[in-house]
């Protein structure tokens, strides 16, 4: 240890700009005189460009153990050692320009050096130095392995190997720091570390000029050096080197470089070391000769010089090789540190199972929006910055990035593929998904010990501080995580020096409790900036997260997932795992509508695809469609209990009623209102407060309206249940008669004179006029039937304030509005009279009301549209006499008298009336237009204007010579269809803003038609015939003819038909029982009775009344749930029970 440190302190020579024996000229020297081998000498001493230049500690480099570069993580050590003469940076160097030295400024950048970490070593070998020295190669040899095994960064990374490269008489000091290794059991790890040793021009065997050289130092020319006497060929310090070496070298990797140039001195030039004494020989001894003198063999003038190029594979070789050795070793020390530091963290949970599942999730594009983000490469780093104050928003940058989302909108997803961006770009990361079903994953004592382990799982110097801790007898209080923290994080491994930051992804903070969630931001606000630890977090917008944040004083940043993002992610998901069984003849849009339904929704749309792959059938790919996935009860239940435990649990059901009940998306100012005349409550929260009491089952637009999540949504929130839900009837008897007392109010009062003034606008105190004005009888019809106070109130408005609220709508010049409420409302008088019969009297006179405003709206439809205030003062008193309308409303007043006696005493049943030239033969209505078939062929048609005026727009007459006995609109009254008994002609909407209509296509006929139909959708045009008991579908569009059936065979026959499922559940039959379902029918229809009874087996002739009444067999209950729904709306008297045994 003593000479160690001696070797390591010796001066500089002050002729150190000499050259070495290693420079000189290898020659025989005979009797030549000492004077003139002095002179040659000193001749290529000048002859020399480096001894011209000045001598420096800088050109010839540091005596010792020299750090050059070391890479984040360490896996092998390369230690430069020089010769005779050089030096640790000098003999490594071209010239002392800056960028020559290759060891520091080449290697670290060369492709496979990424974990080499690089050393020079420098000891005093100037021979011509003036003082005298007693040093030999076993001192320099000693002080080399001294200072490897004092390293700090040796130490640091106690099991990397060492690689020795060696110049010259650099090899010998190699070789006997490595035989002095096995020899001393304090160096016994640096023996084991040390696996290869390369050789470039080292006189094994001595070299013959070392002769000359030590005859100047005797004949004093210069200071007398032991080190120069050993390097004599035959000296026995160069045999017992050899001998020993050659017994310990067994088990490392030796590569001899010889020199391929002699060596120029003046007019001479020789080999410094030939072939013989650069030569081990030993076996499995690499050996290669460089194309380069004695100098030049470890000194190269740019990086495409071929000798470097040489040197450079050779190391990747070696390195290579290293790997392939040194990695189950590495592994071993692994697998045991990290079992100790689990063990010592008590970690039994995988998360990697989570994050493959979410893995596959993703797929290539997917989250993209993410990846190019500003804020999002700003907190990773990657953003380049032109701001000439970069440096101060460096300093100000936000560590904590947070991705909130809505419930189920793929933020698991987007945080998986965050974790494969660090693993492409080989960054350091820790990661954790917070669950609900896991009691400690849901802590977070949990987080901060799941990613201590994968901290020491990215750095060996977090897996050396924990050791060291379990060495030292640490015990950690495991359910404390301000004990873990301050113990394991602040005093471990947030001291430890980081070259480049780790990343923490958190998923899922709201699957915490508020008070962990709380806990977590206090963390991340005792994060020091200087600390380089960058987090990103999941979560809900709003919330605990957002508050805890704020109050924590938390720098950070947010990221808001997009509606568009999340259909993009998941159209890409649905895209790549559509399974290749669903036969695109049945389902050619099954993506596009399974995205549709999602509505953004992740979760849902994953599920849905899952079962697809398990589907079969049509059968089953449509019931998965349509049902809801059970998985998504769990997910549903966790929120929902979250909302029912909270304070606001009142007034989040108050407006999850409102957003679940409300046909339209109501805005945030009449949902406000409506939960003020509700509960009694004021509303103040933000719109992100709003979405967060509610735990985010609704959200909030652009427009400030309100929208359910998800339809799924609406679906577990009406189930009934213990505990949280909404009972659906109740929740509309409630609306309704909250939308009723504001018909009642004082808004909504009669004039006391006429003004000849539209009525006032609405006022902040009357935000829900226009929404109870639109939907109070939707909310009516849809209500509990044994509710009494709607009714009341009902019959109170009807009695009172109808006339304002009809004049309200008439200034908006469309009545359709007060039809569809008359219509709702008669609805519901005939529900209540089916379900509570003993109040049928009660009801009737209310219910003559509705019909009565129906007949007045009818008869001065275009009154009320021309002046809407008529409605007060004028219209009642032009009703018959015997009407209510006119009894209520119409008692004459001194201001006001009829001149003469009206001649009805009462209403006809005529709304309005047309009259034609010649006889009609048929008639069909849609929303907009009405057509009427004319005996000569000629189709007329009408423009709705007002309820129950039309406007006529034209005549259709393209070669239309038989009568059109049948004629049809679509259900967007965009096609009409007009039949005769043996052709079919179909016409389009041409312009919407004149209605003109023109020719499409025509098909003749091989059947008497007796009904024909559109589908719901508008794809198909049915046909049947009573005579041939059959069916014929067309396409609406194109007019190709896509089935025919005939009614009487077995439905059996069918099930395999080519065409069958072509229909889409609009018409595949009608051997149903509808005896009675036909006949109660008919008491709500206002047609003449069937021409057929209705039996077991037969049920066509209800095709010449209703479509849906036909669209089924008896045995195939495919198109079950589609035809109960569509007759529920139509024979609304029918039993629930009757229909469901359909």
């Amino acid at each position: 240890m003593a000479n160690a440190s001696s070797s390591s302190t010796l001066p500089a020579s002050s002729h150190s700009h000499q050259d070495s024996l290693d420079d000189r000229q290898q020659y025989n020297a005979g009797d030549i005189s000492s004077q003139t081998i002095q002179n040659r000498l000193r001749h290529w001493r000048l002859g020399s460009p480096e001894a011209r230049l000045q001598s420096s500690a800088d050109v010839k480099g540091r005596l010792g153990l020299n750090l050059l570069h070391e890479p984040s993580d360490p896996r092998f050590d390369f230690v430069f050692i020089h010769g005779l003469l050089g030096g640790s940076r000098k003999t490594w160097s071209h010239s002392p320009e800056p960028g020559m030295f290759w060891p520091k400024d080449w290697l670290p950048n060369e492709t496979g050096f990424e974990h080499v970490r690089l050393h020079s070593y420098g000891y005093n070998s100037d021979w011509t130095a003036k003082k005298e020295s007693h040093l030999c190669i076993h001192d320099f040899g000693q002080a080399l392995l001294a200072d490897l095994h004092n390293s700090p960064h040796l130490r640091r990374t106690p099991e990397t190997p060492i690689v020795l490269i060696a110049h010259s008489m650099g090899g010998l000091v190699a070789k006997k720091a490595y035989i002095l290794s096995h020899e001393d059991p304090l160096y016994q790890t640096i023996s084991r570390r040390i696996q290869c040793i390369y050789f470039l021009g080292t006189p094994h065997r001595g070299a013959a000029l070392a002769r000359l050289v030590k005859l100047l130092c005797q004949k004093g020319v210069y200071r007398s050096k032991a080190f120069v006497g050993e390097l004599v060929p035959g000296s026995a310090s160069l045999g017992h080197i050899n001998d020993e070496f050659r017994i310990l070298c067994g088990n490392i990797d030796l590569w001899s470089f010889f020199e391929g140039v002699e060596t120029s001195a003046g007019p001479m030039s020789m080999l410094v070391v030939d072939k013989k004494s650069a030569v081990l020989g030993l076996p499995g001894e690499h050996v290669q000769y460089i194309e380069a003198d004695h100098r030049h063999i470890c000194k190269f003038d740019s990086q495409t010089n071929p000798n470097y190029l040489t040197l450079q594979r050779c190391f990747l070789t070696t390195i290579e090789k290293l790997k392939i050795k040194d990695t189950a070793h590495r592994q071993d020390i692994y697998r045991s540190q990290m079992t100790s530091i689990s063990s010592f963290l008590q970690i039994e949970r995988a998360e990697d199972t989570i994050l493959v599942a979410l893995k596959q999730k993703h797929h290539p594009g997917s989250c993209e929006w993410l990846t190019v983000n500003d804020t999002f490469r700003e907190w990773l780093g990657t953003q380049q910055s032109t701001d000439p104050h970069s440096q101060a928003r460096e300093e100000l940058r936000a560590n904590t990035l947070w991705l909130s989302g809505r419930p189920g909108t793929g933020k698991s997803v987007a945080a998986a593929h965050v974790i494969s961006l660090m693993d492409h770009h080989d960054l350091d990361y820790s990661f954790h998904f917070f669950r609900h079903n896991d009691r400690d994953g849901s802590k977070v004592y949990s987080m901060l010990r799941s990613i201590a382990l994968q901290m020491a799982k990215h750095s060996p110097d977090v897996r050396k501080a924990l050791s060291s801790m379990i060495e030292d007898g640490v015990t950690l209080n495991y359910d404390d995580h301000h004990a873990l923290w301050n113990r394991v994080f602040v005093d471990c491994i947030l001291k430890l020096e980081r070259r480049r930051p780790h990343f923490w992804i958190v998923d899922a903070v709201d699957e915490c409790p508020a008070k962990e969630v709380t806990e977590l931001a206090s963390i991340l606000s005792k994060l020091n900036p200087e600390v380089s630890v960058r987090i990103f977090l999941t979560a809900r917008p709003g919330g605990q997260l957002g508050k805890s944040l704020v109050q924590g004083h938390v720098r950070f940043s947010e990221i808001k997932i997009g509606l568009d993002q999340t259909l993009k992610d998941i159209e890409l998901y649905l895209t790549a795992r559509c399974p290749a069984g669903i036969d695109p003849r049945f389902y050619p849009d099954l993506v596009p509508e399974i995205l549709s339904n999602s509505h953004g929704i992740f979760l849902w749309a994953s599920l849905v695809m899952s079962k697809l792959e398990d589907a079969y059938t049509v059968e089953d790919t449509r019931d998965i469609l349509r049902n809801m996935p059970t998985e998504m009860d769990d997910f549903y239940t966790r929120i929902v209990t979250s909302v029912a435990a909270s304070p606001n649990s009142e007034f989040a059901k108050c407006v999850l009623r409102w957003t679940i009940c409300s046909p339209k998306p109501m805005t945030i100012g009449e949902l406000a209102h409506a939960i003020k005349l509700d509960i009694g409550r004021t509303l103040t929260a933000t719109a992100s407060q709003l979405e967060a009491i509610v735990g985010h089952l609704i959200y909030i637009d652009d427009q400030s309206r309100t929208h359910i999540i998800h339809e799924t949504a609406a679906s577990f929130l009406t189930q009934k249940r213990a505990g949280f839900w909404i009972d659906r009837n109740i929740a509309h008897a409630t609306l309704a008669e909250i939308c009723l007392g504001v018909l009642c109010g004082s808004e909504f009062a009669p004039p006391r004179s006429y003004r000849g003034v539209p009525p006032k606008q609405a006022t902040a105190d009357s935000i829900l006029s226009e929404y109870a004005s639109t939907y109070f009888s939707y909310h009516l019809l849809h209500g509990s039937h044994v509710a009494e106070q709607p009714c009341r109130l009902l019959d109170r408005f009807l009695r009172s304030n109808v006339l304002t609220w009809m004049e309200k709508i008439a200034h908006t010049g469309d009545l359709l509005p007060i039809q569809r409420a008359l219509d709702r409302m008669e609805a519901y008088f005939n529900q209540k009279a089916d379900y509570q019969p003993q109040s049928c009297e009660e009801l009737q006179s209310t219910a003559q009301i509705v019909v009565d405003i129906g007949r007045l709206v009818y008869a001065f439809d275009s009154c009320l549209l021309a002046s809407p205030s008529s409605v007060h003062f004028l219209i009642p008193h032009l009703c018959p006499c015997s009407s209510i309308m006119r009894q209520l409303f119409g008692k004459e007043t001194r201001r006001l008298r009829i001149a003469t006696s009206l001649k009805e005493y009462d209403w006809t049943d005529r709304s309005t009336c047309h009259f034609f030239a010649t006889k009609a033969v048929s008639v069909a209505c849609s929303e907009r237009f009405l057509a009427v078939g004319l005996c000569e062929g000629y189709i007329k048609v009408y423009k709705r204007r007002t309820l129950g005026a039309f406007d006529y727009v034209g005549m259709l007459d393209h070669w239309l010579n038989p009568p059109q006995l049948l004629l049809a609109f679509d259900c967007s009254s965009a096609i009409l269809a007009s039949c005769c008994s043996h052709k079919l002609n179909v016409w389009t909407l041409q312009n919407l803003q004149d209605s003109s209509f023109s020719y499409m296509w025509s098909h003749y006929l091989d059947l008497e038609p007796s009904d024909m139909r559109f589908s719901k959708d508008g794809s198909l045009l049915i046909i049947a015939s009573t005579k041939t008991c059959s069916l014929v579908t067309f396409d609406a569009k194109s007019g190709l003819r896509r089935d025919a059936r005939d009614l009487h065979d077995p439905c059996e026959s069918y099930s395999s038909h080519s065409g069958a499922d072509n229909l889409q559940g609009t018409l595949t039959g009608a051997r149903i029982r509808l005896d009675k379902l036909c006949r109660e029918y008919f008491k709500r229809v206002p047609m003449s009775e069937p021409t057929a009874d209705f039996d077991d087996r037969n049920a066509v002739y209800a095709m010449k009344y209703h479509a849906l009444l036909s669209i089924m067999y008896l045995k195939d209950r495919r198109y079950r749930d589609t035809l109960i729904s569509e007759l529920r709306a139509v024979v609304t008297r029918v039993d629930t029970d009757e229909v469901s045994r359909l």
